[in-house]
């Protein structure tokens, strides 16, 4: 039964809706289940990343600190239910980027690097369907920033 309520979840997860029952299955032998209160710390930046968090319910901000104020912060995205964060320290390990904070009561379901090689070691092309669409999200929000912070004069 819990499995069933772990899939259900997966598919409002913009990586997996395309996703088989037989694929998910692979997904809920390693995604955990984890509870946030609203004004809770998911993770923060300078911490170790490795992680990949999908919101299955409730909404998260995400910040940066500013360079010129030690207590500031900038917010660079809100995410809801559906979302998922945390893809560049999921796949490099390194610290995290950015402040991920629950928004109010959000339930997330979280994989780690280790259980995505689980997934890879069982399943290879659905390890590679996740990289390939984690890739394609990363690359468009790395095109939305050059439209957003470039001068470009040559564009229409």
């Amino acid at each position: 039964m819990a499995n069933i309520r772990i899939i259900r979840g997966l598919r409002k997860i913009s990586l997996f809706k395309e996703m088989s029952d037989d694929e998910l299955k692979v997904i809920t032998k390693v995604a955990k289940k984890k509870n946030f209160k609203a004004g809770d710390i998911i993770c923060n930046y300078g911490e170790k990343g490795g992680t990949l968090y999908l919101i299955n319910n409730g909404s998260v901000q995400i910040t940066l600190p500013l360079k010129r104020f030690v207590s500031r912060e900038k917010t660079v995205s809100v995410l809801r239910e559906g979302d998922y964060f945390g893809e560049l320290s999921f796949f490099d390990e390194e610290v995290h980027s950015a402040k991920a904070t629950a928004i109010e009561d959000a339930e997330l379901l979280e994989i780690n690097h280790d259980a995505y090689s689980q997934i890879v070691k069982e399943n290879l092309e659905l390890g590679l369907e996740m990289q390939k669409k984690i890739i394609l999200k990363v690359a468009n929000l790395v095109r939305g920033m050059n439209v957003r912070y470039s001068y470009r004069p040559f564009m229409a």
